[in-house]
């Protein structure tokens, strides 16, 4: 009775659904009907297992005439047609009802059985799989993009069906339905339930194999991947991981196929934190490095492999911090593998790129927690201490180049992780601090060596750094340690490095008086280049809640050199080539300085400085510095601060001279020696080819900002007394004149001069500045001064007069009367014609 009544629920709700005119209250009412009656079925077969021994042996009434069945074979038929019905209520009865019907074959069809696999004389494919599968390709499409509950819950029976007999069965699969959607989904049914044994391995391999062959063209287990990452958990890490790489390589451009690879790997790197870590790593950068250079090709592709490494680790760092089951010690265990496969292979890249992509270009936690600065700081002294080991293991022979590379790694290591992670790990409040500063202070030491210190170096005296060790050990100074550190000074990048390199080059100069030469003039000298090196480094990085006070002594101490005239110092022929060296180097410091206050500029327009004024005193040649700034914005003191530490010195131009005399924790204050109260003429041509730097390389998104907050007052400055001695000299003039020429340029607009009428007067002043630098005759600095002078002049006056041509609407209409556009060719005519210089003349 409850079979027929079964089949006649069966065949009314199969034309209920496919009648589109039905109201939903009778699909509702139909599928309830049939629900019920598979409840009781399903109640009546659990009483006993004598009820279903009946079944085989009651016949029922076939109205279409073919050959009777037993009620168990027609309630198998019937339940099989009902997982095919577009409706998921029944599904789950369905599959229940099918595992009591099946009882006695362990919840297969009865052929599964009765089929022996290693008997050849039998059919190796059950005829009930055969039907199933014909059932399956019926009941799903072509189309990739999804499926109905019903199809799903007819998959996972055929995935029952398949995991019973093995590979076997998985082949018959795709040979019969095809690459659809519910091949995907009876693979994945297949991997996600199984577990990794001897017995099940050849079957999960073949099933992942014909699973990851898919996933390039099948959208659905694209997207199925990415729902649930953990279906391909059970296979193998060297299986897996290199097929998954391989695909993203070969597939790079498609976000898809990457966003699936990626999460698998998360899922794989977060579920191997408890066990290895390390295997899941080494199988990544193997598979990468295998996809750099193929096979036959000798020229790796490290754009490709950085690339690849960037969108296969997308969302690591995110789910290592976040994520609680990553535990405290997950970015420090990822870390740490990764950083030991380099050591393993210094010479490879990959290790390195790996790393980049984990910890990214900064670290900017949105929503600081206590538990994630103690994961980052975990993760930084877990890297620090292996980097020192490293270092300090490391048999140093730079004629090999296996060790070169072997000592190249650990500071490659140190140096690719962002600056904010050491932030964050020195911010962190620790009851016992110990162990960090000791770390860092070993650190120091290490960096010490390379860099050369006078007074600290530990090492023995045959041991010869390269120079891109040195260079690395600078950067790190500047980007790992802090600059300066009243807590710890041990662990302060100025007060360890930087200190005691300009104490004994100003003691090398005769600036400082009192101190002893421990090492060679040209040493000395070298050593103050590389820690200003290291200056430079961090001066990006500056913020403003940093103390100052480093800022202000090396900026005292560029001073210092810049006003050095090399005739002036003792074995001056010996020293001339590190002096200039070194003197390159203060500008570099000066640019990077304006460099930085540009950037806290851009980055906090509301509470921005105004740019500084610069006057000349009527009866002195001194510089008086005026900053405007908006009273309602609230301020630190200069010394406690970093940006305003150079804002101070640095905003006006042209900084006051010697102002800095005064601040506490100086080497100038040691001994100072005060003949020179006023800056050179080479020491101003320096600072003003500072900002000459910065108009040549300030980015384009910059621009702006650099130009609004330069030009005018240089044009104001340059415009406002005749050429001079000291203040207005020649070389000045011209580096004035020279950085109004870039800015013209690249901005292509006199709107870099101020907007509206304001624009057009400064037009003119610009156009009278350069005709005076061209016709000034004067014998101050010599003809090379005055060359350089006229050059600039003739470049700023070729920008003015070509502007018009440059495609942006601005011309000179309305901004020269033609009196002063007459006296202007009157003037070059003269010029090309008479003028001693080629070049002058050429221009």
């Amino acid at each position: 009775q409850i079979v027929s009544f079964m089949e006649d629920g069966t065949r009314l709700l199969q034309t209920t659904i496919r009648e589109k005119k039905a109201s939903e209250e009778v699909k509702s009412w139909q599928i309830e009907r049939v629900r019920s009656i598979l409840r009781g079925l399903s109640a009546w077969l659990g009483q006993s297992k004598k009820h279903l021994q009946s079944m085989t042996k009651t016949t029922c009434c076939n109205s279409d005439g073919g050959p009777d069945k037993t009620c168990l074979e027609r309630a198998v038929d019937l339940s099989i047609k009902l997982l095919r019905v577009e409706t998921d209520e029944c599904a789950n009865l369905v599959l229940a009802i099918l595992g009591n019907l099946w009882s006695s074959s362990n919840g297969l069809p009865p052929d599964f059985a009765n089929v022996n696999e290693n008997d050849s004389s039998l059919k190796p494919v059950p005829v009930s799989f055969e039907l199933l599968l014909d059932e399956l390709k019926a009941d799903s499409s072509d189309a990739s993009d999804a499926l109905d509950p019903t199809a799903r819950a007819f998959c996972s029976l055929v995935a029952r069906c398949i995991r019973s007999r093995g590979e076997s069965l998985v082949t018959e699969l795709v040979i019969r339905n095809g690459k659809r959607s519910s091949t995907v989904e009876v693979l994945a049914n297949i991997l996600s339930e199984a577990q990794c044994t001897s017995d099940s391995h050849g079957l999960l391999v073949a099933a992942g194999s014909i699973f990851l062959d898919l996933l390039v063209s099948n959208r659905y287990a694209q997207r199925k991947l990415v729902s649930a990452p953990e279906t391909l958990h059970a296979l193998p890490v060297n299986f897996v991981v290199p097929r998954l790489i391989s695909l993203a390589s070969s597939n790079i451009d498609d976000i898809d196929l990457v966003q699936a690879v990626s999460a698998v790997l998360k899922i794989t790197m977060v579920s191997s934190l408890s066990n290895d870590v390390g295997e899941v790593v080494q199988e990544i950068i193997n598979a990468v490095g295998f996809c750099q250079s193929p096979q036959g090709d000798t020229t790796p592709n490290q754009t490709l492999s950085n690339k690849l490494c960037r969108k296969i680790t997308s969302g690591w760092r995110r789910t290592l911090l976040d994520d609680p089951t990553c535990g405290m010690n997950g970015l420090a265990s990822v870390l740490s593998a990764i950083a030991n496969a380099m050591f393993a292979d210094p010479s490879s890249s990959i290790p390195l790129e790996l790393l980049g992509s984990v910890v990214g270009d900064e670290l900017v936690l949105i929503d600081p927690k206590e538990s994630k600065e103690i994961k980052v700081y975990f993760a930084v002294m877990t890297v620090v201490k292996q980097c020192l080991n490293s270092l300090e293991n490391t048999e140093i022979d730079a004629k090999q180049n296996k060790s070169v590379y072997s000592r190249l790694s650990p500071l490659l290591l140190l140096r690719r992780i962002p600056s904010g992670y050491y932030k964050v790990a020195w911010s962190v409040n620790l009851d016992d601090q110990d162990e960090r500063e000791a770390a860092f202070s070993q650190l120091v030491n290490q960096l010490s060596d390379r860099l050369d210190i006078p007074s600290l170096q530990s090492r023995p005296k045959h041991v010869t750094f390269t120079a891109e060790e040195r260079q690395l050990a600078a950067e790190i100074a500047g980007r790992c340690i802090p600059f300066y550190n009243q807590s710890f000074p041990s662990c302060s990048c100025y007060q360890r490095i930087c200190f005691p390199s300009f104490t004994s080059t100003l003691c090398t100069l005769q600036i400082v008086s009192g101190g002893q030469m421990s090492i060679a003039p040209k040493d000395s000298l070298r050593a103050a280049r590389v820690a200003l090196y290291a200056c430079c480094t961090h001066m990006p990085l500056a913020e403003d809640n940093e103390a100052g006070e480093g800022i202000l002594g090396t900026v005292s101490f560029v001073l210092e050199v810049l006003n050095v005239d090399v005739a002036d110092v003792i074995e001056h022929n010996v020293i001339e080539d590190e002096l200039i060296r070194l003197q390159t180097g203060c500008i570099e410091f000066i640019a990077a300085c304006l460099e930085s206050t540009l950037q806290h500029h851009v980055k906090n327009e509301e509470s921005k400085l105004k740019p500084a004024v610069v006057e000349v005193e009527s009866n002195s040649s001194s510089l008086k510095v005026t900053t405007n700034r908006d009273s309602s914005v609230s301020t630190k003191d200069a010394v406690a601060t970093s940006c305003n530490a150079i804002a101070s010195c640095l905003r006006a131009g042209l900084p006051v001279p010697h102002k800095l005399r005064l601040q506490n924790n100086s080497f100038l204050s040691q001994g100072c020696n005060e003949k020179k109260q006023v800056l050179s003429t080479s020491a101003r041509t320096c600072m003003w080819n500072s900002f000459l730097v910065v108009s040549q390389r300030c980015s384009d998104d910059r621009l702006a900002s650099w130009t609004n907050l330069t030009a005018p007052w240089v044009l104001d400055w340059a415009s406002a007394a005749p050429v001079d001695e000291e203040l207005h000299h020649p070389l000045c003039m011209a580096a004035a004149l020279q950085i109004l020429f870039i800015l013209v340029t690249r901005t292509k607009s006199f709107e870099c001069f101020g907007g509206g009428k304001a624009s057009t007067k400064s037009v003119r002043k610009a156009h009278r500045l350069a005709v005076a630098s061209i016709k000034t005759e004067t014998s101050i600095g010599g003809d090379y001064a005055r060359t350089a002078m006229r050059r600039a002049g003739l470049k700023l006056l070729l920008a003015l007069v070509t502007i018009d041509q440059m495609d942006n609407g601005t011309d000179l209409s309305g901004c020269l009367s033609p009196g002063e556009l007459g006296e202007t060719f009157t003037l070059l005519n003269g010029t090309a014609n008479v003028d001693t210089d080629v070049e002058v003349r050429n221009l």
